[in-house]
């Protein structure tokens, strides 16, 4: 009703005092993301048939009501600025066209200090906070068209990850400031390092969304970030500043996955004396794999990092070495810590060992290939089935993915599995939950209905990738046990997850020892 309109116009200008009040700079309001005002500039949202609805004029009248009433109550000499959607990207939604015109009017008329310029609402979510799918600087072009036609400053965001990048922005006057909420969440230190001259240093956003995925209204958890261990730690000791070890020990760290990267890389800066150990040619493990999946080379950075810190703090890295127990207990360590992550986990299913069966790392790998049709066992619920699907789609594959769950990646943040969803199915991949795959026979594959225990057969299947994570790869650290000082294992060894909760099991483990 219109009197609840005034209400909550009123209710802006307070809230915007009480941060004033504070402390804050600035009061920002939200006219993005479809929440309130931007429904309200919205005729796909906006059907109202009084003064606030209907043309373009009525539509704008409860933002710029709003908006003066905020400058009222905090007066011409406090920072306001609004949000807004360059881009809503749905049918129906305001396309760019309609801000472009919409902007100059807010600018103006709302008496803002500047307009930060995003995209999508939550009819696209993925592109609100975008993943790794998409590219860097991905909605700088609606703030540059915004930027075109204002006279106050725009603010620029959408995947800008470091500081060259933002000061690219401003060279091609895209925008006049530049947002960088996930990239200082992963490194709050990115200005500092930046002023330093040392952007080698940074510890750059994947682009994962773990830290969005955390932040919903059903299940709300603490704020967590892949790369970087210490968010929601700052007020434990030790966390936000390392505290040098008491006695500088002598440890030995085998594997070099992130978990084994992060183990070293910590200790050794506690002042450790740190010697890491790792089977394969280079540093990274399981990483280097997944990252091989179309749009998934974000997550090379978390091995980027970690590689340029080792190297900072002095660690010493051997390479292609497979330490056996005996050769560990001859290096004399103090403390001894595993993390030689996962092996792959085969489905139960019948028929597996037949030929055409192929688990997804060797897929991705190249040491094995598939053929023409093709099904994915989805037997974890993350994200792997997805981009082996995603992969072979790319390769021209057709491909149906079956899945025991209600819907393949149920663990995915719904930003990410939005953007993966978008790309298997402009692919044509068939996606089928609730079922499993029960036997495999020769190019007949038997699919059971997980809920009726309905059996469906799929003919002229020339290969079945099983995507199922992996089990532990524990052995070395059970024959160790009782034969050095102290021994520990951090990541996949110590139970399979995901890189958020292997790098921070052994972030916790290095600042204990």
């Amino acid at each position: 009703t219109v009197p609840e309109i005034k209400e909550v116009i009123q209710a802006f200008g307070v809230a915007a005092a009480r941060a004033r009040d504070a402390g804050f700079d600035g009061a920002e309001v939200l006219g993005a993301h479809g929440y309130l005002v931007a429904e309200f500039m919205s005729p796909f949202f906006n059907r109202r048939k009084d003064e606030y609805g209907g043309n373009l004029e009525n539509r704008l009248r409860f933002p710029l009501e709003l908006l003066q009433a905020v400058r009222r109550a905090v007066g011409d000499d406090y920072t306001i600025g609004i949000r807004i959607s360059g881009d809503e990207m749905f049918e129906g939604g305001l396309t760019l066209d309609d801000m472009v015109g919409i902007a100059p009017i807010l600018a103006s008329q709302g008496k803002v200090d500047y307009i930060n310029v995003t995209m999508g609402t939550y009819r696209s979510p993925s592109v609100v906070i975008d993943s790794m799918y998409f590219p860097l600087g991905s909605a700088l072009y609606c703030a540059a068209a915004i930027k075109a036609v204002v006279n106050v400053p725009v603010i620029g965001r959408g995947r800008v990850l470091d500081p060259a990048q933002a000061e690219q922005v401003l060279v091609n006057n895209q925008a006049d400031l530049v947002g960088m909420a996930r990239a200082l969440i992963a490194d709050p230190e990115i200005p500092n390092k930046a002023k330093h001259g040392k952007p080698e240093d940074i510890r750059t956003c994947l682009g994962c969304n773990e830290c969005a995925g955390r932040v919903n209204y059903w299940s709300p958890m603490p704020l967590r970030c892949t790369t970087n261990a210490s968010v929601s730690m700052e007020s434990q000791p030790g966390w936000m500043e390392l505290i040098p070890a008491a006695r500088a020990k002598k440890v030995v760290v085998i594997g070099g996955g992130p978990a084994g990267m992060e183990m070293a890389d910590i200790a050794a800066r506690r002042g450790h004396k740190v010697t890491l150990y790792d089977k394969g040619t280079e540093l990274g493990g399981a990483v280097l794999i997944a990252a091989k999946a179309p749009g998934r080379d974000g997550l090379l950075e978390a091995v980027r990092y970690r590689v340029h810190m080792l190297q900072a703090d002095k660690v010493d890295v051997h390479l292609g070495v497979e330490m056996t127990a005996r050769d560990i207990q001859k290096l004399g360590a103090d403390v001894v810590v595993i993390a030689t992550g996962s092996i792959p986990l085969s489905p139960d299913v019948v028929g597996l060992d037949g030929g055409n069966a192929i688990e997804c790392r060797d897929l991705l790998t190249g040491k094995a290939t598939a053929g023409r049709n093709v099904v994915v066992i989805a037997g974890e619920h993350h994200i792997q089935a997805l981009t082996v699907a995603d992969y072979l789609a790319g390769q021209g594959k057709k491909v149906e993915l079956v899945c025991e769950e209600y819907y393949a990646g149920m663990h995915i943040d719904y930003l990410t599995r939005q953007a993966i969803y978008q790309r298997l199915y402009r692919q044509g991949v068939t996606l089928t939950p609730n079922s499993a795959v029960k036997e495999i026979r020769d190019n007949t594959v038997v699919v059971v209905n997980a809920m009726t225990r309905e059996e469906s057969v799929r003919d002229n299947i020339d290969t079945v990738v099983y995507a199922c994570g992996g089990r532990e790869d524990n052995a070395l650290y059970y024959e160790l046990q009782g034969k050095v000082k102290e021994l520990y294992q951090v990541g996949d060894c110590s139970g399979v997850k995901r890189m958020i909760d292997a790098i921070r099991s052994a972030s916790v483990l290095a600042r204990r020892i």
